[in-house]
């Protein structure tokens, strides 16, 4: 159902159930969050892997908070693909990155895999993560996200 907004004038508009449940369905569609965590899948040397996951309206900007293997920080995106921002720090380091190719997961242990591409397409959050050399295990022990409508 389409929102459709009460046009309130003081002391003329009725206050009711019907009309706040309306706002309230409103602000339920302005902004979703959620988490994940997968410390199982494999990408293949030189592959990718993309996790799609579907928002129910259409997104414009968001931010993802994501910690694995070592490494954490925040990731800013929108619905353009090669725009996407990180800053963090990695593998226990106190140096903090900005990077505007992604978000790295750094273990010295187990190598690399990089969240390559992070954006909004349509009604979908889309992350596209992949690893150059070998094939790689994803180790992402949280992930937390938010988009904004």
């Amino acid at each position: 159902m389409a929102y459709s907004p009460t046009s309130w004038v003081d002391d003329v508009t009725p206050v009711s159930a019907l009309k706040m449940n309306n706002i309230e369905q409103r602000i339920t569609y302005l902004s979703k969050s959620g988490t994940f965590s997968d410390t199982t899948t494999v990408i293949p040397a030189g592959g990718t892997y993309t996790k799609t996951i579907p928002l129910g309206f259409e997104g414009v900007s968001g931010s993802l908070f994501i910690n694995g293997a070592g490494s954490e920080g925040f990731v800013f995106f929108n619905s353009d693909p090669s725009l996407s921002r990180s800053i963090g720090r990695d593998n226990g380091s106190s140096a903090v990155f900005f990077r505007e190719d992604g978000f790295l997961l750094d273990d010295a242990t187990t190598g690399s895999a990089r969240l390559q591409r992070c954006y909004i397409d349509g009604t979908n959050l889309v992350l596209i993560f992949g690893y150059n050399s070998v094939a790689e295990t994803l180790a992402i022990s949280v992930c937390t996200w938010e988009v904004q409508a």
